[in-house]
């Protein structure tokens, strides 16, 4: 059989590679929930009931904004409560920071660093919730899920680093079509979301997470100015410092508090401006606090446990008057809640994909507000009698209505008057309604303040030890109770009508046939029916409850306000349809293709075969008479080949271990175990080897091997018990954690140390095998530099375990940067240029009547070591770079385990050196491999998303496991994001080898023109 050229083993290579990504895609996205959507935006068509063809895309864009916004407050027949919104999102709050847990306050030091929120609190003008966000908890997604209502797929967690622009149905488009002007200050992903919509925006990035100070500083630098303002309608604030001090520090960080004390005078600021004292030209302002998601112990969110998806909604500007601390702090929603409630609070269509509920307690809280607002002035004037109106109301003059005559000293009267006919124009339940309950409101008020209506003249009436205001509150709440109450009842229809719509397009056999409650006459209440069976029968059944009680409802024309049961019972129903809808929708995805599943699978397997065809092609040309090791079961048993059996029996293991959620969440043991059994079975041939040595007088080289392999051993104990890691124990005491404890100037000195036994460590390893100690010696002055600014950046810039950010701290990593990047690809690309060929004296060696393969020979031999060296060097450049960078970008706890890798690195690089050709080379990269998977534990990380960093694992066999297991328990909560680790894995290897492939491939190309340069020239001397 013909061996391979280096064409068609690259051609095979690639040709394998390109196909297992081709599947990998095609699995992915086959097997990953992909949440349906309806395409366009609401319309008017939202205030209506929905039909067999309600989920038509009806375009609004010819509507002027004014005459849009005047036909959906006409349509909905709910006013708009606010005219402005303030949304202030801090990123990373966790909302027991603010609202407490389990019924209990927060500790003493968080209310004490925001005293001005929990007065608002305690004084009932602010409403709070914990808002249960959706996983993955990250930032993109829960934005997008506070605008528009919708849950994200899963993939929005990959999605989070290359944020796209959203083209579904959100608030902001809705108010960009309304006209509203809209500014935002803080995170760039509101404009990468929402490209075009602000009339003025400052964004900050928020890779930099040491950034904990300038971050929030460029946010509320222009927030007075724009609070004076009036030319804006919705003004989003979005402050990343609190995330970035979790990042760095844990939830326990002794920079949340002045952080939160920071959060809290930008509250105080926002309330006493827009609030409190607004101006008569803004309207009333509605200020919505929020968090995207909450945080872990260790600072981290993206996974699903608690602490991660308790964010806060609070709602400041509502005018509750909670006198009950417990009931404005303890509630729970889900954060899709918010987009429908804002939706309908402030005039516009709610999102067309929202899988939400109104938020009971926020419409509730509405009915009172001018009410309370007439008590507060005016009311030390009220007489014990009004002036005497004879009420005519006919159908023919029902927009004139009548308006007791002014008297003096009767201010709040009048107010009381004016608010009942308001109340009966706001009304859409019909005319003979509306005369009802405005003749019924004018009646109590009388009565109220000491008046009877009659045929004649009024008549006092007695007090009966009532108070006046309680008397009064009520006679304007019995004015229009069926106002208020028809009104959270239209909210809640139109909640339905949207989620029914919803329910329509993913559930072909829903019924969309009119209702039985269609007709007229009869009992509705009798029509009531049980709820049972498939999810088309249950979501119908609880739809027409709800409408027939409210028609019951609605019927009831006269006697409805002395009885709340029927309302308490249809506004039951339509909050058990909503969450029952909500709930399916909120887990509804589409089936997974079985087609593209099985493309998928099928061509990662091809994958496999042609690069494991070509290993064992390769394998069997370059090693045949070692190939008799991988079948012979005696041979296998013998020493030189116990690694090698060992390194194949790991994948087996892997793919077990990967069956199990528990071993899945604690990956980082199996990774320790496999790389400290490796370098024990290593000790175990270095000692033996020893033996030989011994007889032979190379003492030296086998004395070097052990060593290496014990600086192996010892360095990788200590990685072990830097960090618990894992999902379980991560709680358990580890060095970290004793390193924090012992305060931050512990932690700075450690770093500070680290930083230069790295530099140092560089150094020597650079001069260890280079050659020419010149251009070395340049190339390790490029990388001292960047070293000696990492330094400077621990010693101005951080302050033990967190970092303070500035322009010059900014202006110094930006350096770093740069110096590195020139450092890198300066050496990357001069070395092979630079460095010298001495080929003369072989060359003259040879006899002039030498063969004429003897050139060629020379030249592959000189090439080869040339080769070596100049990538040897050019590898540490690499290794010196990642070092620095991971110094400058980890937690400053961790800069111990990166000296500790370096150290491993060139351990072994020692040992496979000094040990000649007993190991194979594969055995070699697989054993760099698990130190790589060791130490990537090391620092903190492990398969939940709340530890972001990419982990790995062997793709095509998992893709089967995970395929297997996709109905098991914890298929999203643990194999799933196990599954995303591995896919980016897996396109990180093959990047880093197509850069070790590019390097390699140019490094050959130079040298070898460089040495065929030099033959010819010699040839012709």
């Amino acid at each position: 059989m013909p061996g391979l050229s280096c064409t068609k083993l690259t051609l095979f290579t690639v040709a394998g590679v390109a196909i297992q990504l081709v599947g990998l895609s095609l699995f992915v996205f086959g097997f990953f929930p992909v949440k349906p959507t309806l395409p366009g935006h609401s319309g008017p068509e939202s205030f209506e009931e929905p039909t067999c063809n309600s989920n038509r895309n009806e375009s609004q864009s010819d509507v002027p904004p004014h005459q849009l916004r005047s036909l959906y407050k006409e349509l909905s027949g709910i006013p708009p409560a606010f005219d402005r919104l303030i949304l202030m999102v801090i990123d990373g709050l966790p909302a027991e920071f603010v609202l407490g847990k389990d019924g209990e306050p927060p500790n003493k030091n968080l209310m004490e660093a925001m005293p001005y929120t929990q007065s608002l609190l305690g004084n009932g003008m602010a409403v709070g919730y914990h808002a249960k966000a959706a996983p993955p908890t990250v930032t993109m997604p829960r934005l997008k899920a506070m605008v528009s209502g919708a849950i994200g797929g899963f993939l929005d967690v990959a999605l989070n680093f290359n944020t796209q622009a959203m083209v579904d149905d959100n608030l902001l488009g809705q108010f960009f079509k309304i006209g509203w002007k809209m500014v935002m200050l803080g995170d760039e992903t509101w404009l990468k979301l929402f490209p075009g919509l602000f009339m003025r925006h400052d964004g900050v990035s928020s890779f930099f997470v040491k950034d904990t100070v300038q971050v929030d500083q460029n946010v509320s630098r222009h927030l007075s100015h724009e609070l004076r303002r009036d030319d804006w309608d919705f003004l989003i604030l979005h402050y990343l410092g609190l995330d970035h001090v979790g990042h760095t520090g844990g939830r326990n960080s002794a920079l949340m508090a002045p952080k939160l004390t920071e959060m809290d005078d930008v509250v105080k600021m926002i309330h006493m401006t827009n609030i409190v004292n607004q101006k008569n030209g803004q309207g009333k302002t509605l200020l919505v606090i929020v968090s995207d998601h909450g945080m872990t112990e260790s600072g981290n969110h993206g996974g699903s446990s608690y602490e991660e998806t308790d964010s806060l909604a609070l709602f400041i500007g509502l005018k509750n008057d909670v006198s009950d601390y417990l009931s404005s702090t303890h509630n729970n929603i889900y954060q899709v809640d918010i987009a429908p409630t804002l939706a309908l609070l402030l005039g516009v269509p709610i999102p067309k994909n929202n899988v939400g509920v109104l938020i009971p307690e926020i419409f509730g809280s509405l009915s009172d507000t001018d009410v309370r607002t007439a008590l507060r002035c005016g009311f030390p004037s009220v007489r014990h009698r009004t002036a005497p109106v004879r009420m005519r109301l006919h159908p023919s003059g029902l927009q004139q209505l009548p308006r007791p005559l002014s008297l003096p000293g009767e201010s709040a009267e009048f107010q009381f008057s004016g608010q009942i006919t308001q109340n009966f124009k706001q009304s859409q339940s019909g005319r003979k309604t509306g005369i009802r309950r405005t003749r019924r409101g004018w009646k109590v008020v009388g009565e109220a303040v000491g008046v009877r209506w009659g045929g004649g003249a009024p008549s006092p009436v007695p007090y009966g030890g009532e108070r006046r205001d309680v008397r009064i509150l009520r006679a304007v709440r019995t004015s229009a109770p069926d106002n208020d109450q028809d009104q959270q009842l239209k909210a809640l229809e139109l909640n339905s009508w949207q989620l029914l719509r919803l329910l329509q397009a993913q559930i072909p056999g829903l019924s969309c046939r009119n209702h039985p409650y269609d007709g007229s006459g009869g009992d509705q209440e009798s029509r009531i029916t049980k709820c049972y069976g498939s999810i088309e029968r249950i979501c119908c059944c609880l739809y027409t409850n709800a409408a027939l009680l409210k028609k019951s409802w609605m019927s009831k024309e006269v006697s409805r306000y002395n009885s709340r049961k029927d309302y308490t019972s249809s506004v039951a129903a339509y909050y058990e349809f909503l969450r029952t809808a909500s709930e399916w929708l909120s887990r509804r995805a589409t089936d997974k293709p079985v087609s593209l599943l099985t493309f998928g699978i099928v061509a990662m397997l091809l994958s496999c075969l042609i690069l494991l065809s070509l290993l064992f092609r390769i394998y069997k040309e370059a090693h045949t008479r070692e190939m008799q090791c991988l079948f012979d079961l005696k041979s296998i048993m013998q020493t030189w080949c116990l690694e090698e059996t060992f390194v194949l029996g790991v994948i087996m293991i892997l793919i077990v271990c990967m069956t199990s959620s528990s071993l899945v969440e604690e990956e980082q043991y199996i990774w320790h175990f496999m790389a400290s059994t490796l370098q024990l079975i290593c000790l175990r041939k270095a000692m033996q080897s020893s033996v030989h040595s011994y007889s032979k007088g190379q003492n030296k080289r086998s004395g070097l091997q052990m060593s290496s392999v014990f600086v192996l051993l010892i360095s990788g104990r200590i990685l072990r018990g830097w960090h618990q890691g894992g999902v379980n124990w991560i709680n358990l005491p580890d060095i970290s954690k004793w390193l924090e404890q012992a305060g931050n100037n512990n932690v700075k000195s450690v770093q500070l140390v680290t930083c230069l036994l790295v530099i140092a460590l560089s150094f020597y390893a650079l001069f260890l095998y280079g050659s020419n100690k010149n251009i070395v010696l340049v190339i390790g002055f490029s990388f001292l530099m960047s070293g000696l600014l990492v330094l400077q950046h621990i010693l101005k810039h951080q302050d033990g375990m967190f970092g303070t950010s500035s322009h010059s701290s900014t202006a110094l990593v930006q350096m770093i940067y740069a110096v590195l990047s020139v450092s890198t690809s300066g050496t990357v690309i001069s070395l092979p240029w630079l460095v010298p060929i001495s080929i003369s004296e072989t060359y003259s060696s040879h006899d002039a009547y030498m063969s004429t393969s003897a050139p060629s020979e020379v030249q592959n031999k000189s090439l080869l070591v040339q080769l070596r060296e100049c990538l040897y060097v050019i590898g540490w450049a690499y290794i010196s770079c990642w070092c620095l960078l991971q110094l400058l970008l980890q937690q400053t706890v961790n800069s111990m385990p990166i000296l500790l890798l370096l150290v491993q690195t060139l351990a072994s690089m020692m040992y496979f050196s000094y040990n000649g050709r007993h190991h194979k080379q594969w055995v070699e990269v697989s054993a760099f491999y698990f130190l790589g998977m060791a130490g990537h534990y090391a620092l903190g990380n492990s398969n939940s998303l709340a530890t972001i960093d990419v982990a790995g694992a062997f793709i095509v066999l998992y893709t089967i496991v995970l395929l297997v297991m996709r109905n098991h328990l914890f298929i999203w909560s643990v194999f799933s994001p196990k599954y995303i680790y591995v896919c980016t894995t897996t396109v990180c290897v093959y990047i880093g080898v197509s850069v070790v492939a590019a390097t390699v491939t140019y490094a050959y190309s130079v040298l070898g023109l460089r040495i065929h340069k030099q033959f010819k020239l010699s040839h012709q001397q």
